[in-house]
């Protein structure tokens, strides 16, 4: 699997190592062999009869691949995005709130939130301006939309 992820270029690794091969892990577990110091010697010794064999043990390999219709730049340009939209909606004020806490409360809290919109928007026209790439910059309207603020609100 670790070959395969690496083929596609994806990072992997293994979290969790075992000197044991998939045969030996998803076979009957040793306590169930008829040795001295078996489960079932130990059960018979003791007197108790009649327990079941214990099942045979279930080896599952998760992973996670997300299927990815973009080129790996595209994906980046998304992420980094993202991580713009996140920085904006987890910032806080001068007075501890969040844009969205902000949006709530109203009054001049809101104002400050319409205000940080609008300074979006002028980055926003003025790197397209200059011809420069915006997909660094967080889209106004996502924000608002991210924040509850309907569309032709403004400060």
């Amino acid at each position: 699997m670790l070959a395969a992820a690496s083929a596609a270029e994806c990072p992997a690794n293994v979290t969790r190592r075992s000197a044991l091969t998939a045969q030996e892990l998803t076979g009957t577990p040793q306590e169930a062999e008829d040795g001295p110091n078996s489960r079932e010697a130990t059960c018979q010794r003791l007197g108790i009869e009649g327990m079941p064999s214990p099942e045979p043990r279930r080896l599952v390999v998760e992973g996670y691949f997300l299927p990815i219709e973009h080129t790996l730049d595209d994906v980046a340009r998304k992420i980094n995005r993202e991580l713009g939209y996140l920085s904006v909606l987890e910032s806080r004020d001068a007075a501890g709130m969040t844009p969205a806490q902000a949006v709530t409360a109203g009054g001049a809290a809101l104002d400050r939130v319409l205000a940080m919109i609008d300074d979006c928007e002028w980055r926003l026209r003025r790197t397209q301006a200059e011809g420069k790439d915006t997909d660094m910059l967080p889209d106004p309207d996502e924000l608002r939309r991210r924040l509850g603020i309907r569309t032709g609100l403004r400060r």
